[in-house]
C-alpha cells in the first residue's frame, strides 16, 4: 500500500519536475544572457529561489537526494543574493548553481525514460 502510494507520488513528482525544469531553465538562460533591468533580474532569481525551495524537500523525501541538497544550495545562494548578505552573491553564482540544479533534474528525467 505505501510502496505504492509512494510509486505514484514519484510520478506525479517526475511531471513537475519536467514542467519545472523547464520553467527554471528560461529564467536561468535570461539571467546568463544579461541586459536585464535590476527589478526583473532580482525577479527571475526570485523565481529560481522559489522553485529550489519547492524541490527540496519533496526531492529528498522521494529519493532523489542529490537533488534535493542542490536546490537547496540554489534557494540558499538566491535568498543570500535578494538579501544583501556579505558576502555578496551575484547573479552569475545563482546561475552556476542552478546549472548544477539543472543537470541533475535533466538527468533524473532521463533516467525515468523522460
Amino acid at each position: 500500500m505505501i510502496a505504492s502510494r509512494l510509486s505514484a507520488l514519484r510520478i506525479r513528482f517526475l511531471d513537475v519536475l519536467e514542467t519545472r525544469l523547464n520553467e527554471v531553465e528560461a529564467l536561468r538562460d535570461a539571467l546568463e544572457a544579461g541586459g536585464l533591468p535590476q527589478a526583473v533580474r532580482e525577479d527571475h532569481v526570485r523565481a529560481i529561489c522559489f522553485a529550489a525551495h519547492k524541490t527540496v524537500g519533496v526531492a529528498a523525501t522521494l529519493g532523489f537526494a542529490d537533488l534535493g541538497m542542490l536546490s537547496q544550495r540554489v534557494e540558499l545562494a538566491a535568498t543570500d543574493h535578494l538579501e544583501h548578505r556579505e558576502p555578496p552573491t551575484t547573479p552569475r553564482m545563482v546561475v552556476a548553481l542552478t546549472d548544477d540544479m539543472l543537470g541533475e533534474m535533466a538527468l533524473i528525467l532521463a533516467q525515468a525514460g523522460r
